[in-house]
């Protein structure tokens, strides 16, 4: 995906095994020798690179990176953008069925239809829009914040939720994300749970956001009712 091999002096990188730039010993590339195994335009685009002149060794590169060292925004960008075609493979026509009947406001409404959407300003989010700040959950600072670890994962809310008592709550990760979750834990809920829920989620989403704003973290007592 991102990762490359950058070639130095040619001697540890495996000329079909490894994603490599080549270079040879008079610093020339061979073209007769590139036309037996290459097309006109990938011999184009490999003639047009930089050579190594100083002759270091051969070395592995994160390509997404302008230092070329790995970072976690980067590979979650890369693998959102390759996964990101496969949300059509799955039914969600309940996920928005269910949001729109909900028996609640329409602001909670339209937080849970935002959060499904993955466009609540999460920290993973201001990060892919090109924000440089950390990369972790504000509260726990123990990993990045996706939308299910806002609202879900964070130790600072685990414990709320594991007193509700609701199925499946405590079941997802940020790998699987949000919307499958809820995909599958509606399947769980009466619509009495599923409109609590989503109450309970948007105080939880308020809460985070005035500890953004105003650094202090307000309890949890009398949420769930």
């Amino acid at each position: 995906m991102g990762l490359v091999r950058t070639v130095g002096n040619g001697e540890s990188t495996k000329i079909f095994g490894d994603p490599w730039v080549p270079g040879l010993e008079n610093r020339r590339w061979r073209l007769e020798f590139m036309q037996q195994y290459f097309s006109a335009d990938e011999i184009t685009t490999r003639t047009m690179l930089p050579q190594n002149a100083r002759r270091r060794d051969d070395r592995w590169t994160w390509s997404l990176t302008t230092h070329g060292g790995f970072s976690v925004k980067t590979a979650y960008h890369a693998n959102h953008a390759a996964t990101n075609t496969l949300d059509t493979d799955v039914d969600y026509s309940n996920v928005w069925r269910l949001i729109w009947k909900m028996n609640t406001l329409p602001s909670t409404k339209l937080f849970l239809w935002r959060a499904v959407k993955n466009i609540l300003p999460t920290i993973e989010a201001l990060c892919r829009c090109g924000m440089e700040i950390n990369e972790n959950c504000s509260l726990c600072n123990a990993e990045m914040e996706f939308v299910f670890h806002a609202l879900i994962g964070c130790e600072q809310v685990r414990s709320f939720w594991a007193s509700t008592g609701l199925p499946f709550i405590l079941e997802g990760d940020d790998d699987v994300g949000f919307k499958d979750w809820l995909n599958s834990a509606i399947t769980q809920w009466d619509s009495k749970s599923v409109d609590l829920f989503a109450m309970a989620a948007q105080k939880i989403w308020e809460r985070r956001n005035k500890a953004w704003v105003e650094d202090t973290v307000s309890g949890l007592d009398g949420l769930w009712q």
